[in-house]
């Protein structure tokens, strides 16, 4: 037995949507609540009307017929804001079951002939097609009377072009938002149905739906619009779909064979039909098989249509109150499909309108129940806590005694332990110190090692040239002293001989050059610790000096060199910058750019950064560095052009003279996307005030 009280229901179609049970002694202040803020909205509101004025006369021109729940729900939207306050006179054009140009034509006097009687001040035109009827007929019939339009598909500014004093409301299905649902919630399913009439208004939506596929597309694998087909076909084919597809039923009341179905009943045979999850666009389709979706609601469009018509009859021109391009949706779905297809409620976005909710004893009296539970729950923790504390104090009293008789020996005891950590510390710190020591000296004979290794490797092969050369040259000269000691030399013999030495010469002195060069570029690994002294200077006029020293070369090979930046003073050492900025350079001007090359161009920027510290940024467009060598191009012996005898320690005496002299970094910034050549981009950071090397 329940409890005598009030239940108020927010209902839509009889589906009750949601409860709350008020007792009887809360009924009465309830009531005088809201007899309360009634008087005081129809006190305060200002009424378009001032005393004596005639009532406006307002015509709702419905596209469709009445008992269609769409129309219905947008007429009862208009006539909350606009009831008690202008008349209003309801048309229904029936054009869902008639429409062709004779029956617009009867239409149309029909409706001259009312209008002899009836001065109408204002025209509300819903859906398409009463929109266009509107466009064509306005003028002729009601003269330049002002046009609301609501519930209408594909209207934009093209479309409104040349028609004066007249506004609405948009209506566009938000494909994206029930995609992004049908994602959320069925991201297993891969395959798409989409079903629409071939109606001026199915028509209308179709070129909406055909601009919003390419989104669909990158969600679904497969995706079909069934448009031209009958209902009986319609049902066949959803009968036989797999488990793998969505229903997104958008429109559906005229088939192929131009047979109409109402609302409830095309919605329902889709719904029974179908043996996958179908998805809607119109609050008309519930509770007709229908999930859920991203729903256009019509009594939302009716009010926002009321609220502007309620502006112009006050006075504001139709043409300065903007059109409404945003349509008002709402998530609503439907419990008993929400079950049938194991979805929770709180998958559900947040403010989801719910109808079909069911009338347990938990709904009816849920705040009762719930309060109740939270009580009980409550107490339940409340004992458990109570009764821990009175264990825990049991515990503590008991312990409290022999805590006391053992401090002193706890005490004792956690020294001597103390004692031995530390001392146990003090051994591994140590042990740990020397290990340290012994990485660090393999770190550096590894090193040592490998730089050894590569100087072997390339000095060994121009010396091996060198000496095989000039083992010949002795060969071909002895060869020649015994000729001439036999007198057997001859002119073409000498002749010949003068021509090889020439040859031979010319090998040995090329690759004694190159062994030089090797020699040379070895010796700049250690050149100071070969940076010199640590002193006081200001980078950018340093920089300039630098650049001044390789105009020449660079001019010669039409190289432009742009410098900029903060000027910074610094405390560092000016023999290292110079060792890494003619790396740079001579690595541009070297391997950077080759005959095609155009519009050659190095650039270099310094920047003053937070944290006491600055960058250089060096950047030219040239060929880059190929990708094969990019994750080893700080490695000593690393080079593309090793057949032209370069020895690939460029990069590594930037690397080591920055990370060690200098105390900074570099690195390497991967070419932009859309750049016409790749080039290289170095970074140089290193701090302002580097403290004395001692080492």
């Amino acid at each position: 037995m329940t409890t005598p009280g009030l239940i108020f229901s927010l209902k839509c179609d009889s589906l009750c949507i949601i409860k709350v049970m008020y007792s009887p002694s809360r009924l009465f202040s309830m009531v005088l609540i809201i007899i309360t803020v009634f008087t005081a909205i129809i006190y305060t509101e200002e009424s378009p009307l001032s005393p004596g004025d005639k009532i406006p006369n307002v015509l709702l021109l419905q596209s469709y017929h009445q008992g269609y729940k769409w129309s219905d729900e947008l007429g009862r939207g208009v006539m909350e804001i606009l009831q008690d306050e202008v008349q209003v006179h309801i048309e229904y054009m029936d054009t869902k079951k008639y429409y062709s140009p004779e029956y617009l034509m009867k239409i149309k006097n029909y409706l001259m002939f009312k209008s002899e009687s009836i001065d109408f001040d204002l025209i509300i035109a819903a859906d398409n097609n009463a929109f266009e009827f509107m466009k064509l007929y306005r003028e002729e019939i009601y003269g330049d009377i002002p046009v609301v339009f609501t519930g209408v598909n594909s209207v934009n500014t093209d479309s409104l072009a040349g028609i004066h004093n007249i506004t609405g409301i948009s209506e566009e299905i938000d494909f994206q938002k029930t995609l992004e649902l049908m994602r959320n919630l069925f991201p297993e399913r891969k395959n798409l149905i989409c079903i629409l009439d071939q109606t001026a208004t199915g028509l209308g939506i179709r070129k909406a739906l055909d601009k919003a596929m390419p989104d669909f597309e990158k969600e679904f694998e497969q995706i079909e619009i069934w448009s031209d087909i009958s209902m009986k076909e319609l049902v066949r084919d959803l009968e036989l779909l797999g488990d793998d597809f969505i229903i997104y039923n958008i429109l559906f009341q005229r088939d192929n064979q131009d047979e109409y179905f109402e609302y409830n009943h095309s919605n329902g045979m889709i719904g029974n039909a179908a043996n996958a999850p179908v998805f809607g666009a119109w609050d008309f389709q519930f509770p007709y098989g229908i999930v859920g979706g991203y729903i256009v609601s019509a009594i939302e469009q009716g009010r926002e249509a009321g609220l502007m018509a309620k502006r112009i009859l006050s006075g504001e021109d139709a043409d300065s109150i903007p059109i409404i391009w945003e349509t008002p949706h709402q998530y609503m779905f439907d419990f008993e499909k929400l079950l049938t297809n194991s979805i929770r409620m709180d998958e559900l976005p947040r403010n989801s309108i719910v109808i079909n909710l069911p009338e347990t004893l938990f709904y009816q009296y849920h705040w009762e129940t719930t309060i109740i539970l939270i009580t009980f729950i409550f107490l339940l923790i409340l004992i458990f806590f109570l009764q821990a504390n009175i264990q825990k104090r049991k515990a503590g009293e008991a312990a409290l005694y022999s805590l006391n008789e053992t401090l002193n020996e706890k005490v004792e005891n956690r020294t001597r332990d103390l004692k031995i950590s530390n001392q146990s510390l003090e051994d591994a710190m140590e042990k740990l110190q020397n290990t340290q020591k012994q990485m660090i000296q393999k770190e550096r004979l590894a090193a040592l090692g490998s730089l050894v290794t590569g100087v072997a490797h390339e000095v060994n092969t121009p010396l091996g040239v060198g000496i095989t050369t000039s083992s010949y040259i002795i060969d071909l000269t002895s060869k020649l002293q015994s000729k001439l000691k036999n007198d057997t030399l001859t002119r073409e013999a000498l002749d010949e001989y003068i021509e090889r030495i020439n040859q031979g010469s010319s090998l040995l002195s090329k690759n004694l050059n190159k062994t030089a060069k090797l020699i040379d570029s070895f010796k700049n690994l250690s050149f100071d610790e070969t940076g010199g002294e640590c002193l006081d200077f200001e980078l950018l006029e340093y920089l300039e000096e630098i650049i001044r020293t390789h105009i020449m070369q660079f001019n010669h090979q039409n190289i432009k060199i742009s410098l900029s930046g903060d000027a910074i003073n610094i405390r560092s050492y000016p023999g290292s910058f110079y060792h890494v900025m003619n790396n740079l350079l001579l690595n541009s001007l070297v391997h950077g750019y080759d005959e095609k090359s155009k519009n050659k161009k190095i650039t270099i920027t310094l920047t003053e950064l937070e944290g006491q510290s600055g960058m250089i940024e060096y950047r030219d467009n040239g060929k880059g560095i190929p990708r094969d060598l990019k994750d080893h191009m700080f490695e000593p012996f690393t080079t593309s052009s090793r057949s032209e005898g370069k020895t690939g320690l460029g990069l590594f005496i930037i690397f080591k003279t920055v990370n060690e002299k200098l105390g900074g970094a570099v690195e390497f910034m991967p070419a932009e996307e859309g750049s016409d050549h790749e080039g290289v981009c170095f970074r140089i950071y290193f701090p302002i005030n580097r403290p004395i090397d001692k080492g």
